[in-house]
């Protein structure tokens, strides 16, 4: 797997846990190591969880 270097302070890592009635999600911030999480329940739009993505990340 190919390595990169993260040149950036704000960069965020966000993993999606999807199940059948909810999905979990996680941010982890890169340079600081903060984490936060959501769990939406029901079936969520791709539309909330980029909103949660663009809000919800860790910088």
């Amino acid at each position: 797997m190919q390595e990169h270097a993260v040149r950036s302070s704000r960069a965020s890592t966000i993993a999606i846990d999807q199940h059948a009635e909810s999905v979990a999600m996680r941010a982890l911030g890169v340079s600081t190591g903060e984490t936060r999480s959501a769990k939406f329940a029901g079936c969520p739009t791709a539309d909330d969880m980029v909103e949660w993505a663009a809000t919800g990340a860790v910088t």
